[in-house]
């Protein structure tokens, strides 16, 4: 057999087999943390609500909903400096002063960001 042949031919081999070893350990793996965790719901309860709320409104995604009130790039700022300060969106929006509260509160409604909806828009 050529040199030049067998060097990938191995590499080939190689990597067929390890996929072969590591795909299933981790199917396996992964089905058995998912039943881990969903016993551990079943057991717990309800879904901590509280939890979930405080999860949304700090979701840095929702500054989508304020780009066409105030435009792309405050909505960026507004993003990075609640990332960087660990603020709330509503929180940093406030403290940079692009929008007052009762505008984030009517624009940033998670309820609405599920429905086919463009803020400031008349209806």
């Amino acid at each position: 057999m050529d040199l030049m042949a067998l060097l990938p031919s191995r590499i080939q081999f190689a990597f067929t087999v390890s996929f072969h070893i590591m795909f299933p350990a981790f199917a396996i793996g992964l089905a058995a943390w998912l039943t881990v965790l969903e016993a551990l719901h079943l057991w717990t309860g309800q879904p901590s609500r509280k939890k979930i709320a405080e999860y949304v409104n700090r979701s840095l995604m929702l500054v989508t909903a304020l780009a066409p009130v105030i435009g792309y790039d405050k909505a960026s700022q507004i993003a990075h400096y609640a990332m960087d300060h660990d603020l709330s969106l509503r929180e940093a929006a406030l403290e940079l002063g692009f929008v007052d509260e009762q505008t984030f509160d009517c624009v940033v409604d998670p309820a609405k960001m599920v429905k086919p909806y463009v803020a400031g828009a008349t209806t």
